[in-house]
């Protein structure tokens, strides 16, 4: 048995931080690119009946040869964009965009959007708060909507596979033809499935910062899911 495997793998990264103090306000943001690619192929040969004390070598073998190749690629492209805002350390607020695109779907459908918001507030900073025991408490919400792209690629486009001796016959009785077959039914209309996630949560530390806990309730709701269908 022998196999050749071959891959290449491409990532390029861009980042731009910004960051800026006006009076009790604190603005900054972050800017990235993110772009990848990869490619891979496959040979495998094999030959059959080897002998019982064979050294893995094809002449340490005396059956028929056969034999195997496959080759695959995928590329994604992300832009992303992020802002936070904070106001004396009492309010925040962020804000996240990005754009992707996946080679999984037809050119028509590479790109979804995706975005997410969130916001605190720090209560225990607040002037009518006087609970003594609480050292800091903090409430935050955050909803966004997500995307995945988790499905076979190439079901966009139709498919097929040559098949040795399945084609037909033309003329008396002679050797039928090669064949061709059709592979699964494309679906160009593809595209990510879509992620509503919502969270809740309540951050406090009490008794002089000794005792810490955090509580979180999510929800999320999946729409548009990319399913293969089976009957």
């Amino acid at each position: 048995y022998y196999s050749n495997t071959n891959s290449l793998t491409e990532q390029y990264n861009f980042t731009m931080n910004y960051a800026k103090k006006f009076g009790q306000h604190n603005i900054s943001g972050v800017f990235s690119i993110e772009r990848a690619e990869a490619e891979s192929s496959q040979e495998d040969v094999w030959k059959e009946d080897p002998i019982a004390s064979t050294n893995g070598q094809f002449n340490t073998a005396f059956g028929d040869v056969d034999g195997r190749t496959s080759a695959s690629e995928t590329g994604n492209l992300s832009y992303v964009g992020r802002v936070n805002w904070q106001y004396n350390d009492k309010y925040l607020a962020e804000v996240l965009y990005r754009t992707d695109a996946s080679t999984k779907f037809s050119p028509e459908n590479y790109w979804g959007s995706f975005y997410a918001l969130s916001g605190g507030w720090v209560i225990s900073k607040e002037n009518f708060f006087k609970a003594t025991a609480v050292n800091y408490l903090k409430l935050r919400y955050s909803f966004g909507k997500l995307g995945k792209d988790d499905t076979r690629p190439w079901l966009w486009r139709q498919r097929y596979t040559p098949q040795n001796g399945q084609g037909a016959v033309f003329g008396g009785n002679g050797n039928s033809s090669t064949g061709i077959k059709m592979e699964a039914a494309p679906n160009s209309d593809a595209t990510w499935s879509d992620e509503y996630k919502h969270n809740f949560g309540v951050d406090a530390r009490f008794l002089n910062q000794r005792l810490t806990t955090s509580i979180n309730y999510f929800f999320n709701r999946g729409t548009n899911m990319l399913i293969e269908r089976t009957g």
